[in-house]
Parts: structure tokens; sequence; C-alpha cells
């Protein structure tokens, strides 16, 4: 395109026809503006795949300078007209290819880091606002406005929160609790999904926290059945949205693989340090499907 407009500089096109010129100046000059505007007056990022405006205005204006040019020359007109039509066809041809290529790339990487903030509660698709991506994210999927596509997100079994079955391990209520706080997505079909995932905080005071690390289990108890998982901390805790400055952080996030789980009606509870505090979130699994109740 920037070669044709040189073309068009040396051919004096801006005496045959200055209207036609004049307007594909113009379209460059807002192109230009868009790109460094858009880029953040980045040097290496202005002319970035990203920021490439392809204006069919300017595309249109190019056809009209070549019939200009070339068709009163030709005697041959259909020449000229078949020539057209294969041009086009190549450039459509060449311009799906290439878009193809880049709007795979772009869906993989959506997928990939989609499953990178089920996993670590980071790296969202929004560099540099992670903080306010994650809490629109989060708060969104926790209130059911918003839906993961489960039909793209894959979780390698070895993600999932493993599963502990030892008896003596948290195995009573503890009289003194802890302040914690939380939140519980699903991912899946809204009434039966494959995936339940707790993400949150426990608090206390910044020497309370900073001895030897321990891991937060979660539990799920009913009057016939106890599971426990293993949750994993987190490495970003300051963008999870019950991050609190002031206090000890220990960011905790679970995996719970929803089909290991028999029709029920679950307590959750969590347990750090041998101390099980219960609140008054339940999880319901009844004929395969999903239910969150807070009394």
């Amino acid at each position: 395109m920037v070669c044709h407009f040189i073309f068009l500089i040396y051919k004096k096109y801006y005496v045959m026809n200055l209207a036609v010129f004049g307007f594909m100046i113009y379209i460059i000059h807002l192109a230009a503006i868009a790109a460094i505007y858009r880029s953040g007056l980045g040097e290496n990022a202005v002319f970035a795949d990203r920021y490439k405006i392809h204006s069919l205005i300017m595309i249109l204006m190019i056809y009209i300078s070549l019939v200009d040019l070339f068709y009163s020359r030709i005697n041959r007109k259909w020449v000229f007209v078949i020539s057209m039509v294969v041009i086009t066809g190549s450039m459509y041809f060449i311009s799906y290819v290439e878009g193809k290529q880049k709007l795979a790339f772009s869906k993989f990487l959506l997928v990939w880091r989609t499953n990178q903030w089920l996993d670590k509660n980071y790296n969202l698709l929004a560099h540099p606002y992670q903080d306010q991506a994650n809490a629109i994210m989060t708060r969104a999927l926790a209130s059911g406005y918003y839906r993961l596509p489960h039909q793209l997100l894959k979780i390698p079994d070895e993600k999932f929160s493993p599963l502990i079955s030892s008896a003596g391990l948290c195995s009573r209520e503890s009289e003194a609790s802890f302040e914690s706080d939380f939140n519980i997505i699903t991912v899946g079909p809204k009434l039966s999904p494959f995936l339940v995932r707790i993400e949150g905080m426990i608090y206390g005071q910044r020497s309370a926290l900073a001895a030897k690390p321990e891991p937060v289990h979660i539990i799920l108890s009913s009057h016939k059945q106890k599971y426990m998982f293993t949750a994993h901390s987190q490495e970003h805790v300051e963008k999870s949205i019950h991050f609190r400055h002031g206090k000890s952080n220990k960011g905790m996030l679970a995996l719970i693989p929803f089909r290991k789980l028999k029709d029920n009606i679950y307590r959750l509870g969590l347990c750090y340090k041998g101390k099980v505090v219960f609140n008054n979130n339940f999880i319901i699994k009844q004929d395969h499907q999903f239910k969150h109740v807070i009394k």
C-alpha cells in the first residue's frame, strides 16, 4: 500500500485525480494517528500486527487509481478486468490464510491464559491491568452473570486438588477460629459442572503466617461422607479480590472435580494448622446437579 502510494507520487497522480489522491492522504493520516494512539506511543509497537489497520476505502481508492492510470491505455479491456479479478482473488486468499492463522493463535493464547487463571488466579490477557481484569472475571463468574466457554477449556488431571484420605487429619472443628474469605465458581454446564473452584485468603497478623508454610485443606462434610482436598498456595496473592493490606494473606486455591462427589449436602470448611473452621456455605449435589447455598 505504501509502495503504491509512492508510485502514485512518482506518476504525479495528484495532477490527474486530486480528489482520490487527497482522500488517500487523509486515510493514511488517520491510520497513523490511530496506530500511535493505540500503541501508547511505543516505538516498537506502532507497526505491530495487532495495530495494522486495513481500510476498505483505501483499497477502493487504489482500484480507482489503477483504472485512471492504465485502463485507457490498454486496448484489450478484458485483459485488464481479468487481471484485476486475479489480483483481488489473490489478495483475499493471502489475507484469509494469514488471518486464519492469527485467529487460531489468538484463540490458543486466550484458552491457555484462561486455563492458567483457573489454576493460578493470574495471567489473564489484560496486561498491565491484571488486578482489574481478575476482579471483573471473579465477580462475574461468582455471581453467575458470566460463564466460561467450558467446551474450550481443559483441566489436566494433575491440576485438580488431591483428595486426602487421612482420617486423623482435620477431624474435629476447632473452637479457635481464624479469619478467611473466599469465592466459589464452577466451570462446565450450569447445572452439572465438572469443576468447582474455591479461591480465597486466610488472614492473620504479619508475623502469624510468616513461619513454615503449611497447606490449606478444603473440607466438604455431610452426615454420610467427608471429602478433604489440599489447596495449593497462590503466587500472586495481591491479585486476588480477597487480598487485604495490613494483614498477612495466605492465598489458597482448590480445583475440585465435581464428579468425585456423591449426591449429598456438604458443609464447606477450611483446615489450616490443624484448626478446622466451618462456615455458612453449602455445596449441594443432587442428581449430578450443582447448587451453592449460603445460610
